[in-house]
């Protein structure tokens, strides 16, 4: 590969092989409610927990989503 010049500013395979790049557009509000959602009811199994934490599940679930989009 040759030195950059002439309006050649590539950056080098060696260093480009290190580096990923993903491109994707964002899920829906409701998308991302129904997946961690659903997360959630497989994790709080009835038999497992009782009434009172499972009734977290709700405001753990807007807790969550609130975080992901601060963080986005």
């Amino acid at each position: 590969m040759n030195h950059p010049g002439g309006g050649r500013n590539d950056i080098p395979n060696r260093i480009k092989r290190h580096f990923l790049s993903i491109n994707m557009t964002s899920p829906s509000q409701k998308s991302i409610e129904n997946i961690y959602g659903r997360i959630l009811e497989a994790l709080f199994n009835p038999k497992k927990y009782s009434q009172e934490v499972i009734s977290t599940k709700n405001i753990l679930l807007d807790s969550t989503i609130y975080l992901w989009n601060q963080i986005k």
